[in-house]
């Protein structure tokens, strides 16, 4: 989860990856949620379910990853990934939405998915 203003991002709190010399573990979740809108003064129940999907991607011996992300807040991902060892640039500039990272020499990688169903009661 991510903060962002006009002064810059931050992240709230660090995010589940894994990134190290010998391995990236990089999580995706995915939301889905109901398309349906609430007003009102009542109380609303949300409900999360959260599902493991598969392992995506597995892979060995990789001589390259590279993250690509288009967000606002990408100052503190940038941030994020070079405190983990990655190299960084914003090809649009720091004030662009668009973050390149790169780390060589990765032992393994794995993109684990997880869904996350969200409803309204």
């Amino acid at each position: 989860m991510t903060r962002v203003q006009s002064d810059g991002s931050t992240l709230l709190g660090d995010p589940n990856y894994r990134l190290a010399n010998d391995s990236v573990i990089i999580p995706v979740v995915e939301l889905t949620v109901q398309e349906r809108t609430i007003a009102g003064s009542r109380t609303v129940l949300v409900r999360a379910d959260r599902t493991l999907n598969d392992v995506e991607i597995d892979q060995t011996d990789v001589d390259r990853l590279t993250v690509n992300l288009t967000t606002p807040a990408a100052g503190a991902w940038q941030t994020y990934f070079e405190g983990e060892g990655m190299d960084c640039n914003r090809p649009d500039g720091d004030d662009g939405s668009r973050l390149t990272c790169e780390v060589e020499n990765v032992d393994r990688v794995q993109l684990v998915r997880f869904t996350i169903d969200v409803t309204f009661d």
